[in-house]
């Protein structure tokens, strides 16, 4: 399988800079650095983006690793995991910060896929599959990581917490659903990740995928990251008045043996994802607000 297409740069620089211009600061945040100091952010309250069929998201206004974006979200819908050292294990360390004391996440994300649906003896994941192969054209094609009752034995709270499958005109698309964002960290992986969770599921179901959309509640950039930010912005938009990023095509092959249950990165050719090696956007750093 092989898609090529533009990046999602502009609508991603829409969004920080609207966060730039209307973010209100909160009084009392949760987030702290590794410092210890308060992680304070600016936040906007919802926003919407769109990935059309035409469209391959990665940044080319920061570098995105996708290696461990992508190892990420097969950790959690393919291995069904909670597992740190499942992670660890790939040189994988994004969840390091949170693992507690029997070295998992709690009962967070994979934990939450492995819940059995209904009646039925299907995990989260099976039976989605299982439903859009029997029953494409429902409406009830729903996979959650929210759970009310085991909230407060998960490590974090899913931040991407629900996804809707959806068959129309023989196309799947995808809605998905993000409570809270960290646009300047999360969402690159985040957006990426459920591209490639959506065209891997629309292979095993054997239907054309289609657009996705992601709605976020809460999109925010925290304080210590907003002068890093501004700069790159500036940088990338002159970059891209010299060689425009729509001009830019990336193409993803993924390995037309993989199915969603066997597939790893090393599946994965990715050509025309090399612009920063003549780039300094690259050599930035941002802090984790734990």
């Amino acid at each position: 399988m092989k898609y090529t297409g533009i990046s999602y740069d502009k609508q991603y620089i829409e969004l920080c800079e609207r966060i730039l211009n209307e973010g209100v600061k909160d009084n009392q945040p949760r987030p702290h650095y590794e410092d210890g100091t308060p992680a304070h952010a600016y936040s906007v309250f919802n926003h919407e983006i769109k990935i059309n069929k035409n469209q391959v998201p990665v940044l080319f206004s920061k570098k995105v690793y996708l290696k461990k974006a992508i190892e990420e979200i097969l950790w959690i819908w393919q291995q069904k995991s909670n597992k740190v050292s499942d992670l660890q294990k790939l040189n994988n360390h994004i969840w390091d910060e949170w693992e507690q004391k029997d070295g998992t996440i709690g009962k967070a994300y994979g934990y939450q896929l492995r819940k059995k649906v209904d009646n039925t003896n299907l995990n989260q994941v099976d039976n989605l599959i299982h439903r859009l192969k029997t029953d494409p054209e429902s409406r009830r094609h729903i996979v959650t990581l929210w759970n009310v009752e085991e909230g407060h034995e998960m490590a974090l709270k899913p931040c991407v917490y629900e996804t809707q499958w959806v068959v129309i005109n023989n196309e799947l698309h995808l809605k998905v659903l993000i409570r809270s964002n960290d646009v300047v960290l999360g969402q690159p992986f985040n957006v990426i990740q459920y591209w490639f969770l959506h065209k891997m599921i629309a292979k095993e179901v054997g239907i054309e995928p289609g657009d996705i959309i992601f709605s976020i509640t809460i999109p925010h950039i925290y304080d210590r990251h907003v002068n890093t930010i501004k700069d790159q912005i500036n940088q990338f938009k002159q970059y891209n008045e010299e060689d425009p990023v729509d001009n830019k095509f990336v193409t993803i092959d993924i390995n037309d043996d993989a199915s969603f249950y066997n597939v790893s990165f090393d599946d994965l050719t990715i050509i025309g994802y090399d612009r920063f090696n003549n780039q300094s956007l690259q050599k930035y750093q941002f802090e984790i607000a734990i």
